[in-house]
């Protein structure tokens, strides 16, 4: 009998690397069923959904080009409810194919146990105010990097305006993960709409609301990339944040421009 390889997270927790996988699986299936079974209890519509299927099916075939997307922030039930929404159940049990995201350290991730389970439902832990510089901005590139599917809410905090067409100032953080993969990834925004409706007071499901998703088309930054290669080490230290911007706010145009189709489509 071998005993099977364990390492310890930065937690302090011992994983069994060998069975990490089929606990993942187990958490991430009990949640995504969990999401889907609330958001089933009210009307919900999907548009352009092929478009990230097609990308996570070829991600996953490419292993070294992952999917970025980025959303608005409505609800803190947008994930997991609003991502696995986005795709089918066997999209959501094959960990490969669903979504890592950034999670708050000091919600999400404050006692070993909670760490443990975040962790297997592929949430990185992130420091909030931690900078650019910090692990999870990493371990996302990694993520990329290895083919699999990354989530950001760029706007860094859940959107309180009463327009929720009206997006919050965009983090640079997006545009930096973008820019340091080993291949640009397949860059999806992703509109939510209504989601504030489901949880009122981010505490009281709520049942029968209509709520609306609408996938865009992948989102080209190479002119960006080939603007920020051509510059010098000195001058991409100096310059990096103006470029991490330009994704962002490249970004937040598209997630606008889907608020914008989402309208059109309703009136049809």
């Amino acid at each position: 009998f071998v005993t099977p390889p364990v390492t310890t997270s930065v937690e302090g927790i011992k994983e069994n690397t060998v069975w990490d996988g089929s606990l993942s699986t187990l958490v991430c299936g009990l949640v995504g069923a969990l999401s889907k079974g609330m958001m089933g209890l009210n009307k919900v519509d999907i548009y352009n959904q092929q478009r990230l299927l097609l990308s996570l099916d070829e991600a996953k075939a490419s292993r070294n080009r992952g999917v970025l997307t980025a959303s608005n922030h409505l609800s803190v039930i947008d994930d997991p409810v609003g991502i696995v929404s986005l795709v089918p159940y066997k999209y959501v049990i094959d960990v490969t194919r669903l979504r890592w995201t950034l999670g708050a350290k000091d919600i999400l991730f404050t006692n070993p146990f909670s760490s443990r389970f975040f962790t297997l439902g592929q949430v990185i832990n992130t420091e909030r105010g931690g900078g650019l510089f910090q692990p999870a901005i990493q371990e996302a590139v990694d993520k990329l990097n290895k083919g699999r599917w990354v989530h950001i809410f760029p706007e860094g905090r859940i959107n309180l305006e009463l327009d929720e067409t009206l997006l919050l100032p965009m983090k640079p953080g997006v545009g930096k993960i973008a820019l340091e993969t080993e291949r640009v990834p397949i860059i999806i925004p992703i509109y939510f709409h209504n989601m504030q409706h489901l949880m009122v007071n981010h505490k009281i499901p709520q049942i029968g609301k209509q709520v609306a998703m609408y996938i865009g088309e992948p989102v080209d930054i190479d002119d960006i990339v080939k603007e920020y290669q051509s510059l010098s080490a000195e001058e991409k230290l100096e310059q990096n944040k103006q470029f991490y911007m330009k994704i962002a706010n490249r970004l937040r145009d598209e997630i606008e421009k889907l608020s914008t189709k989402l309208k059109e489509q309703s009136k049809e």
